[in-house]
């Protein structure tokens, strides 16, 4: 992106200020009067970067008074003024110089701001790779003056890019010795290096959480560095070790829906059929309890069944899928499909059962086979689904094409029994 206009501002006021307080030193003290005006300007763009900082508002507040004052003693109103001109010249020499090393501070707080704020918009964009540059360049500039949140930042992004940045966290950590801190160096260990130090990194994760007042803050922090990581390994198609990952974050922090979908798909993409039908399932559960989670479920799931299309129970879960969305014509299709792919469950034609008692009552003037007609198509040479269908309809009170099912499946096997009961009971 473009670089931001109080970036530049903020930058080319340092310079200037700079440059007219050494010309206010060597040449004429009346000079620096323009020097104290440009540099007071240098608080306007802090206000919209880096004003929140508790560092840099004490120094802006500082660097203003000093202006204000060396404003005051150049104009000759100051009470030294009747003092000695040796003196004079002693206190307008002393705010010169106080002038010089504030400019030098707030030019370098200017530089490592905007590196900052570049990055933010870097990853904004996501352009990762970019972002990671100038979180470190603004480190090396002004990272006395960085924050918890500029590491938590920093990290993430660095994880997302396969960077462990665990210089930059154990200098952090010992300057302020913060649990967050401490969680995401052990996120970092955790997730890139070998066996041993991922026991290393849960222990830093855990102790952290233990040891700080707000442990949800913490795990949570610990579960976006390490879902960081995760996404590297998803991008560089490591299924195994992203799905690994992702499975500790959502431990860490399990509101992390991202991280279970991811997950998920990890486990459908290096073909772990198993292991992805039971977390699809677990998604399927949240979204039941909590409707918030419902939103982009389907296509979640038809992403699976189009990958593996003859997975029976990858459209089992699709048929879920349409069933929370209030779709139930489309979720007894899926749940028919999952039959004819297999395996043949009984719990899929109980899912049948219910998605259809819901779908007819959405119908209350027509017939239970009127409604499902167009869905339920069972073939007239296949006992097996004939009886389902005539039991379908039995138990959804529609006798009349439950009979003729019936019928339909003595012509194929005269001597079966359910369907002679059948009839004599309905009729």
């Amino acid at each position: 992106p473009a670089p931001h206009y109080t970036d530049m501002l903020s930058v080319g006021m340092g310079v200037t200020a700079l440059v007219l307080a050494g010309l206010a030193l060597i040449w004429r003290l009346r000079l620096a009067l323009l020097g104290f005006v440009f540099s007071a300007v240098l608080v306007t763009p802090f206000i919209a970067t880096g004003f929140d900082r508790v560092q840099p508002r004490y120094l802006y507040g500082a660097s203003f008074g000093a202006y204000l004052i060396g404003a005051w003693l150049i104009a000759g109103r100051a009470p030294l003024g009747a003092g000695p001109a040796q003196w004079m010249r002693i206190c307008r020499g002393g705010v010169g110089l106080l002038v010089v090393g504030l400019s030098l501070i707030q030019l370098q707080t200017s530089l490592g701001v905007t590196h900052g704020r570049d990055a933010r918009s870097l990853v904004s964009i996501e352009q990762q790779d970019e972002a990671v540059y100038h979180y470190f360049k603004g480190h090396e500039i002004a990272g006395h003056l960085n924050t918890t949140q500029d590491y938590v930042r920093l990290t993430k992004v660095a994880l997302y890019n396969g960077i462990t940045p665990e210089g930059v966290l154990l200098e952090a950590v010992a300057q302020r010795d913060e649990p967050i801190l401490k969680a995401l160096l052990g996120s970092a260990k955790f997730a890139f290096a070998n066996v041993d130090s991922q026991i290393s990194g849960a222990k830093l994760i855990s102790g952290a959480i233990n040891a700080s007042d707000s442990p949800g803050k913490v795990a949570a922090a610990a579960a976006g560095g390490l879902y960081n990581a995760g996404s590297h390994f998803f991008n560089e198609k490591a299924y195994p070790q992203a799905a690994r990952v992702f499975n500790n974050v959502v431990t860490l922090d399990p509101s992390r829906w991202d991280a279970l979908h991811l997950k998920a798909r990890a486990y459908l993409f290096h073909g772990s059929a198993d292991s992805a039908v039971s977390t699809y399932s677990t998604m399927l559960d949240v979204a039941d309890r909590d409707e918030r989670y419902r939103t982009g479920l389907r296509s979640f799931l038809q992403e699976a069944v189009e990958r593996e299309s003859e997975h029976g129970p990858y459209w089992f879960l699709l048929s879920r899928a349409f069933a929370l969305d209030g779709d139930m014509s489309n979720a007894i299709g899926a749940a028919l499909l999952a039959i004819d792919k297999g395996p043949n469950l009984p719990k899929y034609w109980r899912s049948i059962i219910l998605y259809s008692s819901t779908f007819v009552q959405q119908y209350p003037d027509r017939a239970p086979s009127q409604v499902l007609a167009d869905v339920i198509e069972p073939s007239l040479s296949d006992r097996d689904s004939l009886l389902f269908v005539a039991r379908l309809y039995r138990h959804l009170e529609d006798n009349a094409a439950s009979r003729l099912y019936y019928q339909h499946i003595l012509q194929l096997d005269p001597q079966n029994i359910e369907a002679q009961n059948a009839l004599t009971e309905m009729n």
